[in-house]
């Protein structure tokens, strides 16, 4: 199936140590995520938000950061820097936490607009929902353009017209500028999740192994990027 052979295309690999400014954290900042870490990373950043007695869990946060926006060359160093400014004062890491997991229970948008200012982001979108992605990855997947792009184009054929598509600037990346913007995307979002969670079902029965709502939206983004179309289950 096409749905297995673009998972087993994600190739997104993070050497941390290029952090412009990891010689200052020491025992973080140091690992090269390949696409076989990932889980494993993603582990290490649950356990922190699980840590309460972890006051230093923010910078696992960051790390997260920076593997999310490697890509952005221009941006990685000085978004990671900013969160970790944001977080390092006594009590905010422990806000975030909460944050996370008060949007793992209802997924209310005004628990979104919490996260996007203990996170420093208020305009922000696609990179505050990777803490959740990371934290849950069985029901919450990431975002970003490529999936706005697939979102749109693919939704009909999945059966799910009547969903709302992403709002995205002309570059394609997703509008968090204003708040009416923010919360027709949060919604878009909540249904990308169910579709990314029903595929996931359906996907574990079909296959005959676990998928969960991230390795969906792995398999989509590398569906996107390659132009390689999915099969409808």
């Amino acid at each position: 199936m096409n749905w297995e052979k673009c998972r087993s295309l994600y190739d997104w690999t993070v050497n941390l140590s290029n952090f412009r400014s990891a010689s200052l954290y020491p025992g973080y900042f140091e690992d090269v995520i390949t696409p076989q870490k990932t889980q494993t990373f993603e582990n290490r950043f649950r356990d922190a938000v699980n840590d309460d007695g972890n006051n230093v869990g923010y910078l696992v946060a960051a790390e997260v950061i920076y593997w999310k926006n490697f890509g952005a060359h221009m941006a990685r160093d000085k978004l990671t820097e900013r969160l970790i400014d944001q977080l390092q004062p006594h009590g905010r890491w422990q806000h975030l936490c909460n944050c996370i997991k008060s949007l793992e229970g209802k997924q209310k948008i005004f628990k979104f607009e919490s996260l996007l200012q203990i996170c420093g982001q208020p305009k922000g979108f696609a990179t505050p929902i990777t803490f959740l992605a990371f934290y849950r990855p069985e029901d919450f997947p990431m975002v970003d353009k490529h999936i706005a792009y697939w979102w749109k184009a693919n939704k009909t054929r999945f059966r799910q017209a009547n969903l709302p598509n992403f709002i995205q600037r002309k570059d394609g990346w997703i509008e968090g500028t204003t708040e009416i913007k923010r919360e027709h995307n949060w919604n878009s979002y909540l249904a990308w999740k169910r579709f990314c969670c029903k595929q996931a079902e359906a996907l574990t029965v079909t296959i005959g192994r676990k998928w969960r709502a991230r390795d969906v939206e792995i398999a989509v983004w590398e569906s996107q990027k390659r132009g390689i179309p999915v099969e409808v289950i």
